[in-house]
């Protein structure tokens, strides 16, 4: 009953790695000009603008997040499963010591492969389809998240930073928003097809 337990906090680790690396590659991939034009009309959209003002702070929280619940698993998930396969080998009547070996590495294997298919991969490509709902959808937990454990992230993203200033590179806190000729025109063009913009403003 207990290893039963502690696979089920493993399963809900990893929707937690899943929760963060889906809204790490949401926010990467929103283009801000086009959530600010949306801000005004869509509450979700204004929330998730607020988030790419402080971008880089919110991507710590990702990174801290994804860590955390990715070592915890591993402590979690592994014995456990380890326990449980051994006993089945045994039972198929193989000898204790080899049970234990191709238990642990199978077991490492699996609660890896797991982790990396649910909790990164799926999450990952739902982010890139979606990322505006993605975005929104796991606001809430990152905004809390990033509250609970705002000193260690502040601290981590404040040293990264201080790095990066000695290497010459200084630090964004957010993506740029200025955009090209044709990707001004692409905009108003879709503006206009939305029926946010006036036709004569556009042709303008």
């Amino acid at each position: 009953m207990t290893n039963a337990l502690l696979l089920l906090l493993g399963i809900l680790l990893t929707l937690g790695t899943a929760l963060f690396v889906a809204a790490e590659f949401s926010l990467v991939a929103l283009d801000p000009a086009a959530v600010e034009s949306r801000a005004a009309e869509d509450p979700a959209a204004a929330s998730v603008a607020g988030r790419l003002h402080h971008l880089s702070l919110f991507l710590s929280a990702c990174q801290v997040g994804i860590t955390i619940t990715t070592i915890l698993l591993g402590y979690v998930a592994q014995q456990p499963l380890t326990e449980i396969l051994t006993g089945w080998l045994g039972a198929a009547g193989v000898a204790r010591a080899a049970a234990v070996a191709i238990a642990a590495a199978a077991a490492f294997l699996l609660v890896n492969l797991f982790s990396m298919l649910f909790g990164e991969l799926v999450p990952k490509n739902m982010a890139l389809a979606e990322p505006l709902r993605t975005a929104a959808r796991v606001g809430g937990p990152l905004h809390a998240f990033s509250v609970v454990f705002k000193p260690v992230i502040v601290s981590f993203n404040a040293t990264a930073n201080w790095l990066l200033r000695r290497m010459g590179v200084e630090p964004a806190d957010e993506i740029s928003g200025a955009r090209s000729g044709p990707e001004l025109g692409a905009l108003v063009r879709q503006s206009a097809a939305a029926g946010t913009l006036e036709p004569s403003t556009a042709r303008l």
